[in-house]
């Protein structure tokens, strides 16, 4: 089972080798050091051969994938993109010198393509090492000046992974505080747990030291601790010493040294070896399962993306125009299932297309709508629109053309939400569409296509705005066309107002009349019968364009005048809500004016006057204590002379403007609220007839007329593929030949 193990990651290591970053995160021992570490060393002695090539300044400049592969055979080498075995291992290196000066130049330049080397035998380890370039920090020769930085983001690249597990070799001999190894792999593994101490040069440190606090995890703690051993010195490199005598000599010295021998530390390269694998074996085991995983859902995306990506681009006129078709069609069908909520995009980052479109409808234009009222005019405003209404005329009631001047401008508020209403659901369209375009996968390949179809989108989209904003604007407009005061709604405000303002004008003591009493010449009927008829006699009314001598009754809150002439000709004067007013005659009589609203309403009103005219000189104050007793306190009989006027108006507000002016803002604001109302479910149905859904229904055949299909130039032009869609087919096409490579890999385990 292990050595299956250990074939299976070997062999998927070279499927993916192709290709410049793995894509899936593979169980790997990458070995980190610096140039002086004796990191090279270290590998010849695991492998058991020389094979790494030597000399001054950066020798390894890409990285080396090292397969070992215990099996019975005579040992041998061979390169994953080579054919033939090579037995004689001074050649690897000449191998390894000639592919890195392809890859990476002459010029001791370093490239991030793996370079992957076998080995098969008897005597080799079932392991798998990565080679890094050495950490260095000084370009050499003609190495570019940033060539530290380029190495680094290298090793980086390996050791970060989280399946990685880091080879940290570092010289013994050198505090280990300045341990170029550990400092990188304590940059992507802060508390040590998948890095692995190696310790070189232990036989070089000086007479009296030993690495126990270094072994111990004093100084730098590590989970999997650290190992040392004893590379061969220059003189045994350059002296050819076999490797064999190499190994026995490393263990003399453990064995002889008076820290070493007795410690139960693990020591040496053949205990390095074995650790190493256990190491690796145990990560496989428990990663292969999840790598696994990965493999087939990576496999499934890159069958989609090549569904997308097509095995070519359209040649022929036929093909691009059925290229142009299908990219029309799926455009719109896409973005009719955003429209309808079928929209696969994740949407818990907030609201997007018809949710948000409802939002506005639901929400922000009521809130925006509802925050206008008749506060808008001031009461200086509605006490002047009221009283130019009037003009010379008494202003007792509320005038019509008042009211509608004043309405039309709190009206006209509503123009400013709507515009922004229809400009939020405009905008969201947009920002749909674009986002529909985006999720287009066939669409993506073709960019001018594409861009032609998010052109010919906003042209609509502006039509429709333009066509909508222009209907909302209209809807508007039509409230203020016709001011309707008939509105069942309005009028029972209206009456309620009218009635509950004019009860509580009122003063507490005063009751309207409860029973019927006839008044003869402005006197009760408890006084003379002599003086009520010869009252009777010279008491008149202004009725039918004459005056007529008339008899008086006061039944509850109405003054009826019957003339004598004519009983059945009774004429009916409502005196709540009136104005009484008295004038002095020329021959020394009174006339009293009652004008009254009549019954076509209070803001649509018409004003009507009754005339009463005495010329037995009696006071004008009784008569008016007659019609509304105790209600207007102290009249004066007389206003300065002949001629003169006195007035007592009895309204809602008793008298003043400011009161005035208050109920016709309190009518105003109720009508507005009517218009907002009838706005607020007016708008939005608009917006979806003439924008929402003219937008959709219309979005398919415009694209089809806007681009013109017979133009064989034309549509060639709209799917010619770009240089980075070529590129990016040939590097899923890789992906996808690699990952299923990766399958039968795993279907052998």
């Amino acid at each position: 089972m292990l050595d299956d193990l250990h074939a299976v990651m070997n062999k998927l290591h070279e499927a993916f080798a192709p290709l410049k970053i793995p894509p899936i995160d593979l169980p790997q021992i990458a070995v980190v050091g610096s140039q002086s570490s004796g990191k090279s060393s270290v590998l010849e002695s695991i492998v058991g051969y020389d094979f790494l090539p030597r000399g001054s300044g950066i020798c390894t400049r890409r990285p080396l994938i090292i397969q070992l592969t215990c099996c019975d055979v005579q040992d041998y080498a061979e390169f994953s993109h080579l054919e033939g075995r090579i037995t004689d291992f001074e050649k690897v290196r000449e191998v390894i010198d000639k592919e890195t000066d392809k890859v990476a130049g002459k010029q001791k330049g370093v490239s991030e393509v793996p370079l992957i080397l076998k080995f098969f035998g008897r005597n080799f380890p079932n392991l798998s090492l990565v080679d890094l370039p050495g950490l260095t920090m000084v370009p050499v020769a003609d190495q570019p000046a940033n060539i530290g930085q380029l190495i680094r983001e290298m090793v980086m690249g390996f050791i970060s992974r989280p399946n990685c597990i880091i080879l940290a070799v570092s010289a013994a001999n050198q505090d280990i505080a300045n341990s170029d190894a550990l400092h990188t792999a304590r940059m992507v593994d802060p508390d040590g747990l998948r890095t692995l101490g190696v310790l070189t040069k232990v036989d070089l440190m000086d007479e009296g030291t030993d690495a126990r606090d270094i072994l111990m995890g004093k100084m730098y703690p590590l989970r999997l601790g650290y190992i040392p051993v004893v590379n061969r010195s220059q003189k045994d490199i350059n002296d050819k010493k076999p490797m064999q005598e190499s190994l026995k000599a490393e263990q003399l010295f453990f064995e002889n040294h008076p820290v070493y021998r007795n410690s139960k530390f693990e020591k040496g390269i053949p205990m390095l070896s074995k650790r190493l694998s256990s190491v690796l074996e145990a990560h496989i085991r428990t990663q292969l399962p999840e790598i696994s995983k990965k493999i087939k859902s990576m496999l499934r995306e890159t069958q989609e993306d090549l569904v997308r990506y097509g095995v070519r681009g359209p040649s022929t006129p036929f093909e691009c125009r059925s290229t142009v078709m299908k990219a029309i069609q799926e455009f719109c069908e896409k973005f009719r299932e955003a429209m309808n909520g079928e929209s696969r995009r994740n949407t818990y980052k907030g609201l997007f297309g018809p949710a948000r479109i409802r939002e506005i409808f639901r929400n922000e234009f009521p809130q925006e709508v509802a925050s206008l009222d008749a506060s808008y005019l001031s009461d200086k405003e509605i006490q002047m629109a009221r009283r130019n209404a009037v003009g010379l005329h008494a202003d007792l009631f509320v005038p019509n053309s008042a009211f509608e001047t004043l309405i039309k401008r709190l009206i006209d508020m509503l123009h400013d939400p709507t515009s922004t209403c229809v400009q939020k659901v405009s905008d969201e369209i947009d920002t749909l569409f674009h986002q529909t375009i985006s999720d287009c996968k066939f669409l993506s390949r073709f960019a001018e296509l594409k861009q032609t179809i998010s052109l010919e989108c906003r042209s609509l989209l502006n039509v429709k705005t333009t066509a909508a904003a222009e209907f909302a604007r209209n809807l508007v407009e039509m409230e203020k066309s016709y001011v309707n005061t008939e509105h069942p709604n309005f009028i029972n405000y209206r009456d309620t107002v009218y009635k509950q303002t004019h009860m509580n004008a009122l003063p507490a003591q005063t009751q309207p009349p409860s029973q019927t009493t006839t008044y003869h010449s402005g006197r009760t009927e408890k006084e003379n019968v002599s003086q009520q008829q010869s009252a009777a006699e010279h008491c008149s009314a202004y009725i039918g364009r004459e005056w007529q001598d008339v008899e008086l009754k006061l039944d509850g809150q109405e003054l009826r005048l019957i003339p004598k002439s004519n009983p059945h000709g009774t004429q009916t004067v409502p005196l709540l809500g009136s104005n009484i007013s008295v004038r002095e005659l020329w021959d020394g009589g009174q006339q009293i004016s009652i004008r009254y609203q009549s019954s076509k309403g209070w803001v649509l009103h018409s004003t009507d006057e009754m005339q009463l005219k005495i010329s037995d000189g009696q006071s004008a104050s009784r008569w008016v204590m007659m019609f509304k007793p105790d209600w207007l306190g102290c009249l004066p009989e007389s206003s300065g002379g002949r001629g003169g006027r006195a007035s007592a108006k009895i309204s809602p507000s008793g008298g003043s403007d400011v009161s005035e002016s208050g109920i016709l803002r309190q009518l105003l604001q109720q009508y507005f609220e009517l218009v907002k109302r009838s706005t607020t479910d007016s708008i939005p149905k608009a917006l979806m007839l003439k924008l929402v859904q003219s937008f959709e229904t219309n979005l398919y055949p415009h694209l089809m007329q806007a681009i013109d299909l017979d133009n064989d130039e034309v549509v060639a032009d709209l799917t010619k593929e770009s240089l980075e869609i070529v590129r990016r087919r040939q590097e899923v096409d890789r992906l996808e030949g690699a990952l299923r490579k990766a399958i039968l890999v795993l279907r052998e385990l």
